[in-house]
């Protein structure tokens, strides 16, 4: 902003902010409006050097468990796991899962690599907002219709682990493609390589029978 305030002035004006827990620290000029950054804030305490000092940044600063940043308490984000973070961190992990598609409840965990802890909604929210969360939320009702079919055989709703598909990305669960595929070959109404998709004229290749075939053993 280009105010000129003395050194004793701006360090008791930080100090004072950063023990009211004031969020946006302002300059101290008289009508100046311009926010400090947390680069900033840091910078004039620690380069003074009087006695409390260390105390004064131990009692109101964390350094993020990820990038190892010096930030204050205040701004800090937290974990359930009591992992602490700058506000950069955890909103850059969530876009990164968001972006690779891994939302599931046990693939969102903590931003630390090293931590299993699964995020709770409310921390997704604290993390990232309200509309972090509710794009999270789409996305995982998304992958769980993805998941999960109605086979076109028997009508049962299953997972997509574990079952059949063909090119034409229509699924049928294990038990139906078996006993449609072998009922198809005992009845002699078709060869191996002469079989289709029960929900449309979609071939399956030579490779789909006999992996299905070997299904049954």
């Amino acid at each position: 902003c280009g105010c000129r305030i003395c050194k004793g002035c701006m360090h008791q004006h930080v100090v004072s902010n950063v023990e009211s827990q004031e969020q946006d620290i302002l300059c101290p000029a008289k009508g100046c409006r311009q926010q400090l950054t947390e680069a900033t804030v840091a910078q004039i305490l620690t380069k003074t050097q009087d006695q409390p000092t260390g105390e004064f940044l131990s009692l109101h600063y964390i350094n993020c468990a990820k990038c190892t940043a010096s930030t204050r308490k205040r701004l800090s984000l937290a974990a359930g796991c009591s992992h602490r973070f700058c506000q950069s961190c955890p909103q850059t992990h969530l876009q990164n899962m968001m972006e690779s598609s891994q939302v599931r409840r046990h693939q969102l965990t903590c931003p630390l690599p090293s931590c299993t802890h699964s995020l709770t909604d409310d921390e997704i929210k604290a993390f990232g907002g309200d509309d972090r969360l509710e794009l999270i939320s789409a996305l995982r009702e998304a992958d769980e219709a993805v998941r999960n079919f109605t086979c076109p055989v028997c009508f049962d709703e299953k997972p997509t682990e574990g079952s059949f598909t063909a090119g034409c990305n229509h699924w049928v669960c294990t038990d139906c493609i078996v006993g449609y595929v072998t009922s198809k070959i005992n009845s002699n109404e078709v060869s191996e390589n002469e079989i289709w998709c029960p929900q449309c004229p979609q071939q399956l290749t030579l490779r789909d029978v006999l992996g299905v075939l070997q299904l049954r053993r």
